[in-house]
């Protein structure tokens, strides 16, 4: 099935690029994170338009979102804990709100895509708008010390 092959395509472009997370700033490289498949998200950008009717309606893509939105959580929970450790997220955070995050973070994503007009399409800011509306998500759960570095990082 073509969709499943378009899908599959994206999937391997978008692991390919997510593999480049620096370590030596793990907050910087997380706030990073949307800039690499900005331009994937934009070429695949009917799976986000048709997001929910896509996945309700094949069952083989479903399982296959899934499978990956279960690995790529397992990964960033390790990452958000140690960011919980650097002082850079709030300590009292817990796993279930770490986890409510993340999937707080794909649906606004998801979001932004399927609220784009077309006659935002040839904005030439628009990935530079798509980062801040993804990482102003973040500040409610940051430390002092994690809005500082935010907001020097927004500069």
């Amino acid at each position: 099935m073509l969709l499943l092959e378009l899908f599959d395509e994206m999937v391997a472009e978008t692991s390919e690029i997510m593999k480049s997370i620096p370590s030596q700033n793990l907050f910087h490289g997380i706030l990073d994170a949307p800039k690499a498949p900005f331009k994937i998200s934009m070429k695949y950008l009917f799976f986000y338009v048709d997001y929910v009717e896509i996945r309700r309606s094949y069952k083989d893509i479903y399982q296959k979102a899934e499978k990956g939105n279960t690995f790529r959580k397992k990964n960033y929970l390790k990452i958000l804990q140690l960011l919980q450790t650097q002082k850079i997220l709030r300590k009292e955070l817990t796993k279930d709100d770490l986890n409510y995050l993340m999937d707080l973070s794909g649906a606004m994503r998801t979001f932004f895509f399927l609220n784009l007009h077309p006659d935002n399409f040839s904005d030439k800011n628009l990935d530079k708008k798509y980062i801040i509306y993804v990482n102003n998500l973040i500040v409610p759960y940051l430390t002092s010390k994690g809005l500082k570095e935010f907001r020097g990082y927004l500069k």
